[in-house]
């Protein structure tokens, strides 16, 4: 835009304007937690303590998302939220956001840090069950992957072995190709969660069960250590802040294919926080893909898409659907898992 200018650094006199004119814009705080919620898929008590009085509260949400490197999205979030209606705000963020408009977009830090691939890929593997390939994952550890449930459902419900699944890691660099055992007998299912009705069929019209219990997800124990030199993607604390309209991409293997990068935007958070949608194109095998920001933190854990109703549409992939890290890190703790040692 040309009444645009670039970011300035905020000094603390900025900040300390900012949580003012926040106090005043959000009596009840409840309405700005919604919206990181919503906008984000951030949940604050997670950062903050939020129990506290409502001004330390929003002092600490402030400092939490400058150390983040994204107090300039923050106010232009919630500039857009309450438009005019707020005159500290809005005086605040025509000085700092430089716009001489009504209401800024997000200022897309994420476009000045440019894809950070590299050597992630060598984490990335097809995870094989009788030798089909099924879904993607990728290492959190030198010995764990993460995947979809939904890869493996029928093994857990069997409570089957093992010896049935392989992880396939595709030759990267000076890398060989390798196929990897899952750990014998049921030291392979370190955790799961499964799906929810409403995951696998978007015309469900019940009550959506997305919800915390239904993460779809498997946590593999391999029965060694991947060999030296394969990258890990560990779960992230805190997980990097992901807002809507921000680049992601997918790093899988759709259908069993050769690895593929797949770019596309965040597009929506869903209610609670419970999944990420995104454009990012993917096909079935994609399931248990990494859904990375810009600059290569790892956001959500892939696991279905959906396609145009029309016969006509069907080649047009309209969302796709994630689930979120933090959830799935809490997932893990409540299962007694100490992530700490992973």
């Amino acid at each position: 835009m040309s009444d645009t200018v670039a970011p300035k650094t905020m000094t603390q006199k900025d900040l300390t304007a900012i949580k003012e004119a926040l106090v005043t814009a959000y009596p009840d705080k409840l309405g700005l937690y919604n919206l990181l919620l919503n906008s984000w898929g951030v949940r604050v008590s997670d950062y903050v303590n939020t129990v506290q009085p409502g001004v330390l509260a929003v002092d600490d949400l402030v400092e939490w998302a400058n150390a983040q490197g994204r107090s300039h999205d923050l106010l232009s979030l919630t500039w857009k939220e309450k438009q005019n209606e707020v005159e500290p705000l809005q005086t605040v963020a025509a000085r700092l956001l430089g716009f001489s408009s009504k209401i800024p977009p997000a200022w897309d830090q994420s476009r000045q840090r440019g894809p950070a691939i590299g050597d992630m890929q060598s984490a990335i593997c097809r995870v094989l069950v009788n030798d089909k390939p099924r879904a993607t994952g990728f290492l959190i550890s030198k010995d764990l992957v993460l995947t979809t449930y939904s890869a493996v459902n029928d093994l857990v419900a069997n409570e089957a072995g093992g010896e049935a699944i392989h992880l396939h890691f595709q030759g990267y660099g000076s890398l060989p190709g390798v196929t990897v055992n899952a750990a014998a007998g049921s030291g392979w299912l370190v955790a799961y969660r499964k799906y929810a009705v409403s995951d696998t069929d978007w015309l469900y019209e019940g009550e959506d069960q997305s919800a915390t219990e239904a993460l779809d997800f498997a946590l593999i124990r391999l029965a060694g250590p991947a060999p030296n030199g394969r990258a890990v993607l560990p779960l992230p604390d805190p997980v990097p802040i992901a807002a809507v309209g921000d680049d992601v991409f997918i790093l899988q293997h759709p259908e069993g294919r050769q690895l593929e990068v797949s770019p596309g935007k965040l597009t929506a958070y869903s209610l609670e926080g419970t999944r990420v949608h995104y454009s990012a194109r993917t096909l079935p095998g994609s399931a248990g893909s990494p859904v990375l920001t810009a600059d290569g933190g790892l956001i959500a854990l892939h696991h279905v898409a959906r396609y145009g109703i029309s016969p006509s549409n069907l080649a047009d992939q309209t969302v796709g659907r994630g689930v979120p890290i933090w959830r799935i890190r809490a997932a893990l703790a409540e299962s007694g898992i100490d992530l700490g040692a992973l």
